[in-house]
């Protein structure tokens, strides 16, 4: 999510950033009218993202082998041009267009590969297939997002929906799918993003819960800060988002409240949670327990949980 020339343009990988994360599309769109700090990227991403202009170049160099019309758009050129040049090359149907750019209102794609096929539209207007390269040794949801969004874009120019799209995965392998499998999946998500960027900022924003794109986000340290300020039941070793989720409804949405509630276990007014096993519950009320008493104390407590008789354990 960027601002060029005034306007907000929207790229493929803002889409996948909503499907994981919407707070973090909250905090993109904060970010346009008050810039803040962002995390850097630490020497392991970076190597990554190195590793990842390799296996792009390295796939680039394969094609030139196979193909005599290989195109690769400047991409130290404008956005216009990048997308005049996209557009250019395909009406001309050059076998391979790397590093193209797609446009549709404020909808900006950077593909890594369009691939020509040997057939045309009705308007006589050669078809082209998105090829992304990926190091995963597997095909992820947010891969075939992006793809979805290139092919989609790709479409206006060639006057047909791509029949599939393809990742080429770091271990050489390629994984292609259907592309009506995934596009009107990838087009209702599309319409939920824009309507959510479009309440900003009347809208109330989401709780920074923690997520697998924590690693990935720049805004992680801002989150986390948020979190430890709120005492969220996060912090509360091995419990899950689930588990979050039903002991907020029961009232219970900090770490101190779940530690605190453990004292009532041997009470008549023992606190239970809907949905929440009694056994479950009690564990993690052990635990907030323990983190609390270290929170308060700096020391840690060791609590030596029952084994059930006639259990198997071990080997």
């Amino acid at each position: 999510m960027q601002k060029i020339d005034g306007s907000i343009v929207f790229s493929a990988s803002d889409i996948t950033y909503f499907s994981e994360c919407q707070h973090r599309t909250w905090l993109d769109r904060l970010n346009l009218d008050v810039p803040m700090e962002k995390a850097l990227d630490d020497d392991q991403s970076k190597l990554v993202q190195a590793k990842g202009y390799a296996h792009e170049g390295e796939f680039f160099a394969k094609l030139q082998t196979q193909h005599t019309n290989c195109v690769e758009i400047d991409t130290k050129l404008s956005l216009k041009q990048r997308i005049a040049s996209t557009k250019q090359a395909i009406k001309a149907g050059a076998e391979v267009i790397f590093q193209g750019s797609l446009k549709r209102g404020n909808l900006i794609g950077h593909s890594d590969f369009l691939l020509r096929l040997d057939e045309k539209s009705a308007n006589g207007q050669w078809l082209y297939e998105v090829a992304d390269t990926k190091l995963a040794r597997s095909t992820k949801a947010k891969f075939i997002l992006q793809l979805c969004f290139y092919s989609d874009l790709l479409s206006d120019i060639t006057g047909q929906l791509p029949q599939h799209m393809h990742v080429e995965l770091g271990s050489g392998k390629r994984e292609s799918f259907r592309v009506a499998d995934y596009i009107y999946y990838y087009r209702q998500l599309l319409e939920r993003y824009l309507a959510f960027v479009a309440s900003y900022p009347e809208a109330t924003p989401p709780y920074p819960s923690p997520c697998n794109h924590c690693s990935l986000c720049p805004w992680r340290e801002r989150c986390e800060a948020k979190r430890i300020k709120d005492d969220h039941l996060s912090a509360v070793a091995n419990i899950s988002r689930q588990q979050i989720v039903r002991l907020e409804k029961g009232g219970i949405n900090t770490l101190a409240k779940l530690a605190n509630s453990a004292e009532q276990t041997n009470s008549t007014e023992q606190t239970t949670v809907a949905k929440l096993p009694v056994e479950t519950l009690n564990k993690l009320r052990q635990q907030a327990a323990l983190q609390l008493y270290e929170r308060i104390t700096g020391e840690q407590k060791v609590v030596v949980l029952a084994i059930p008789e006639e259990s198997v354990r071990g080997f």
